[in-house]
């Protein structure tokens, strides 16, 4: 039975294959190998769930081994129960601390906890043991690109295609990790390479409308996003990309249907609903507006933080600030932006308690010389508006600093010149450690140019990053976060009484 279970599993015959390995067993229990290739071939043929019981049952008839706790470890991994599968590989790697294949799939589920640390050591062990190992080269790329350190993960990603130069989720990989450096017509390239070797590639068709998108070409990465969601319609993340891409197109009313269609698809998925409820268009008649505002602070008012659930590492993919053109349409901002920064606020404090408590973050005046940081995201227009003061300001007094992602150094670097005494913190992409590194700088002020114009420059504030956190008229109202000190402003450029439609503390300027 077992004999002809592989015959026809050769044969491309899955049914019969399982049926021969089942009789197997029925007649020997004790068939170690019945049940591997049985629990193998229910994971390949996608139905983990059935590879999970027959590994278990396996466990219980013939005892702790460790390729059936790797095969169940596996089928747990396949059907997201990370925790339950990290304990399992962990005590494979206990049983056989030398298995590269163990310590790669560990690194997996750690990484998809958010256990980066945890997942960078397991991986670098898998590699270890074996450097020629070319998915735990693509794996440990993929934990550093994680943490946002994108040279690393480019040179890892590199490893795994001198080993493999087919390997398409490499080349995939590594055409995102383009993306995130700005890089967008190697990004392209690379995302390209992996749809030839594997056209039916959903992440590399996301992958390749993010190049695109950064490039300017709006409908083709329109198409590109389409084509992921029609290979995977389950893929959520494709429906956050396509969403601005509809915008930048003009077609910004198309985005709210694809968010329903998608909220159709992930009900429980909080930060999605939030962003239906909270829609608001870009260009409509008064009447529409005021109304729309009406239902907007109507619904916000029935929020509560309690029933969120989500993690740090999913708000620069599915959250969002207010719509940024709430700016321009001449209407008083601060109740419903509030109550918008507010539940998240309230969510943080109790989800994450330890990291949104600002304990530590102390200001000294005794300083002789002040740090200063300036948070820029969106380096274009800070070149401009912010250019002559960061240049100009005293170094006898303050110590200079832009907090920036990595890929707008270069950028930066041109305009403001090398040379020009400034320093650089980099913004990494993962939330927690960008909080931590951030706040390990120690700065006395943090002037913010924008917040509100992408979830990085809106959500971290929330962390209070140093003890005064200012903002400034680059964006043109209250920001509504109660974690902001002092909106920074000019005479000339309010009106009498501007103050009432201000969380925080006008700061003017003559």
């Amino acid at each position: 039975y077992l004999n002809l279970g592989i015959i026809c599993q050769l044969d491309e015959n899955p049914g019969e294959a399982i049926a021969n390995y089942q009789m197997a067993i029925k007649d020997n229990s004790q068939l170690l190998n019945a049940y591997i290739y049985m629990g193998d071939l229910l994971q390949v043929s996608g139905r983990a769930g059935e590879a999970e019981d027959v590994f278990r049952h396996a466990l219980e008839a013939i005892g702790e081994q460790s390729d059936l706790l790797l095969g169940l470890g596996i089928s747990l991994q396949s059907q997201e129960k990370f925790k339950d599968s990290t304990i399992t590989f962990q005590r494979v790697a206990e049983l056989e601390p030398d298995n590269a294949i163990v310590h790669s799939n560990l690194s997996t589920t750690l990484a998809e906890q958010g256990r980066l640390e945890e997942a960078l050591a397991s991986c670098r062990r898998a590699v270890e043991i074996n450097p020629g190992f070319v998915e735990a080269c693509d794996n440990l790329g993929h934990i550093l690109h994680l943490q946002g350190k994108w040279d690393e993960a480019i040179s890892w990603y590199k490893q795994a295609l001198s080993l493999a130069p087919d390997f398409s989720q490499a080349h995939c990989h590594l055409g995102a990790a383009f993306n995130d450096t700005r890089n967008f017509g190697d990004g392209a390239e690379s995302c390209r390479r992996a749809l030839e070797l594997r056209p039916d590639y959903p992440i590399a068709h996301n992958n390749l409308g993010v190049s695109l998108q950064g490039l300017g070409r709006w409908e083709e990465a329109a198409n590109s996003f389409r084509d992921a969601i029609r290979l995977n319609p389950n893929y959520l993340e494709a429906h956050f990309w396509l969403a601005p891409d509809y915008w930048l197109l003009g077609e910004d009313a198309r985005d709210e249907p694809l968010f329903r269609a998608a909220f159709d698809r992930w009900p429980d998925n909080h930060l999605l609903k939030l962003l239906i409820d909270t829609n608001y268009p870009v260009i409509t008649t008064t009447e529409v507006f005021d109304e729309r505002r009406r239902e907007i602070n109507e619904t916000l008012g029935g929020y509560d933080s309690t029933s969120f659930n989500f993690l740090l590492a999913g708000l620069s993919k599915f959250a969002r600030p207010l719509p940024f053109h709430l700016a321009y349409h001449g209407r008083d901002n601060l109740n419903m932006k509030s109550k918008y920064a507010d539940l998240f606020a309230d969510y943080f404090k109790h989800k994450f308690p330890k990291l949104y408590s600002n304990a530590d973050v102390n200001l000294s005046l005794k300083k002789e010389i002040s740090r200063v940081g300036f948070f820029v995201t969106l380096p274009g227009p800070f070149s401009v508006w912010l250019k002559e003061i960061v240049k100009e300001i005293s170094r006898e007094k303050f110590r200079v600093t832009i907090i920036c992602p990595r890929a707008a150094h270069a950028f930066l670097a041109e305009h403001f010149g090398e040379d020009s005494n400034i320093d650089y913190v980099f913004i990494n992409s993962d939330f927690e450690m960008a909080i931590k590194e951030i706040r390990a700088q120690a700065f006395d002020v943090i002037v913010y140019h924008e917040v509100g114009t992408n979830p990085m420059n809106y959500f971290l504030p929330f962390f209070r990053l140093a003890p005064v956190q200012c903002v400034s008229y680059a964006y043109g109202h209250s920001t509504g976060v109660s974690t902001m000190d002092y909106y920074v402003t000019s005479d000339l450029f309010e009106p009498e009484n501007s103050e009432c439609y201000y969380r925080v503390e006008l700061v003017r300027f003559p």
